[in-house]
């Protein structure tokens, strides 16, 4: 017979697994309705900063949308290979994306003035997703054989110095933020 506590630990080990260890990737996965709601989101804030883009046809206005295109695509990049080398199909995956996605969304609402008026909450917010990105690469790290140990380290450690750098770059003045 089970213990109640036997059954809630099995439970919980079912719906939130650590972190597949490095190396430990399936031979075959499909993608999942939230991995493809995630694409989509990034697809809309590329949208975004194209269309700022078309509306600002100079040097500075290509410069804007390859800052704000180059941050949104390594942040998408960054979270679909953390779910493509550490994911499970379980709860915690889940959370994974949609706290990331939480974070893209309002992101999306700065784009069009990243390079101007919202430029400090623009920064401030890709700081953020930047911030739990490192997180999500720690966490994984923490289950590496110590082969990968020092590769991950510097990993985490380079994302979390893109972290603190997008932030405190909101402290700037408006001009100096997005300057060719």
């Amino acid at each position: 017979m089970t213990s109640r506590y036997g059954e809630w630990a099995g439970l919980r080990r079912q719906l939130w697994r650590p972190p597949r260890p490095h190396g430990e990737q399936p031979p075959e996965r499909s993608v999942g309705p939230l991995e493809l709601f995630y694409d989509l989101v990034v697809v809309v804030l590329v949208g975004q900063a194209a269309h700022h883009f078309a509306e600002h046809l100079t040097w500075h206005g290509l410069f804007e949308f390859t800052v704000v295109f180059a941050l949104v695509w390594v942040a998408w990049f960054n979270g679909s290979l953390h779910h493509e080398l550490h994911g499970h199909d379980d709860a915690r995956s889940r959370v994974v994306f949609l706290l990331q996605i939480l974070v893209l969304v309002p992101l999306g609402a700065f784009i069009p003035e990243a390079g101007g008026e919202h430029g400090a909450a623009f920064a401030v917010n890709a700081g953020v997703m930047f911030a739990v990105l490192a997180l999500l690469w720690l966490f994984a790290s923490r289950g590496d054989s110590p082969e990968f140990r020092r590769s991950s380290g510097l990993f985490v450690g380079g994302t979390a110095v893109c972290a603190v750098v997008l932030a405190a770059s909101a402290v700037l003045p408006e001009d100096d933020r997005m300057t060719a």
